[in-house]
């Protein structure tokens, strides 16, 4: 009988995360797998009440949006809310949970002033 070889590899990659591992936006489809109650204790217990929850209605793939606080300060909710319904709705299932990263620039223009 001829012996066997028997050889392995591995490889790894790892990186530090965040938690929760996401900064800006989660959304919950209708039927994802994750209900809101539980995603909102899990945050609350994480990071306490950075996140601001919004009930989406007659929407058949997206139920909840999670939006950060900071965002909330800086552009209103509506606006947010309409850029994800054109922008990423319509990509969506109603079994996904979906992270999304938002990056908001605001420039201010025309500042005038008199010099002495």
């Amino acid at each position: 009988m001829k012996s066997k070889k028997i050889e392995y590899s591995i490889d790894l990659k790892f990186e530090s995360i965040t938690l929760p591992p996401f900064k800006d936006i989660l959304i919950l489809g209708t039927n994802c797998s994750h209900g809101r109650v539980g995603v909102e204790r899990g945050f609350k217990l994480l990071s306490m009440d950075l996140f601001t929850v919004v009930e989406i209605e007659d929407n058949e793939i997206v139920s909840y949006v999670f939006i950060n606080n900071y965002l909330l300060k800086k552009i209103p909710k509506t606006e947010i809310l309409e850029v994800l319904e054109e922008n990423v709705f319509p990509y969506m299932s109603s079994s996904e949970t979906i992270k999304v990263d938002l990056d908001l620039y605001i420039s201010v223009n025309n500042i005038n002033g008199k010099l002495n």
